[in-house]
């Protein structure tokens, strides 16, 4: 089976293509299936990270844009490459755009506050021996996030 007949799907609706960082893929069919998943949650606004085995963490605010320059106000990106998002609000959701790796979620109970982290391997093992960093994503979620 070649990767083309493969379909990922999001609250049962297929598609044939979630890869929203290859630019050569338009985007309109993730945004029009997200907006239909969006629309049967109730959701306010869905964020994804632009994934790359990174332990950055970013929250809705400067750090996030417009994810499409059409209608979909509501689908955002990270502006910077990140492995995680923060969110705050019951009515945002967060979209990991990833191949197999899991994804790993923690609830603040304190401040009400969810993280959405992306657990691959390269994200939870700090990477001493290349000086990239030296802390894994869940570390940081604790030391700088408070978590």
């Amino acid at each position: 089976m070649s990767v083309y007949n493969l379909k990922h799907q999001i609250l049962g609706i297929d598609d044939g293509n979630f890869d929203v960082n290859n630019p050569n893929i338009p985007l309109l069919n993730v945004g029009a299936v997200l907006g239909i998943a969006r629309k049967k949650l109730g959701l306010d606004l869905v964020i994804s990270p632009r994934c790359n085995f990174t332990n950055n963490i970013v929250e809705i605010g400067p750090e996030v844009e417009k994810a499409l320059p059409n209608d979909l106000e509501w689908f955002l990106r990270t502006k910077k490459e990140a492995d995680g998002v923060i969110v705050n609000s019951a009515f945002d959701a967060v979209a990991i755009f990833n191949a197999d790796c899991p994804i790993v979620a923690v609830h603040d109970r304190v401040s009400d506050k969810l993280a959405v982290l992306h657990a691959g391997f390269r994200c939870l093992l700090p990477e001493k021996q290349k000086k990239t960093r030296e802390r894994s994503i869940i570390q940081v979620l604790f030391d700088d996030h408070g978590f």
